[in-house]
């Protein structure tokens, strides 16, 4: 990865910090415009996609056992 890329992960990073920091549990709770996601649903799929990402080896093993 370039060094521009992982400045621009950093950037991500910290727009996501502040986006949570910002909601309250309304806003948390609420529906996105992804059907039957709430808020939560959503930042939570982000977050978990961007730790494959970094951390490829923190995805469960599957069903058969390979990764």
């Amino acid at each position: 990865m370039t060094v521009a890329a992982v400045d621009a992960l950093k950037v991500e990073r910290q727009y996501a910090i502040d986006l949570a920091r910002s909601l309250d549990a309304a806003e948390w709770s609420a529906p996105s415009d992804c059907a039957g996601w709430s808020v939560r649903d959503v930042y939570l799929h982000m977050i978990a996609t961007a730790r494959t990402i970094v951390e490829p080896g923190s995805m469960p093993a599957s069903e058969d056992g390979t990764e």
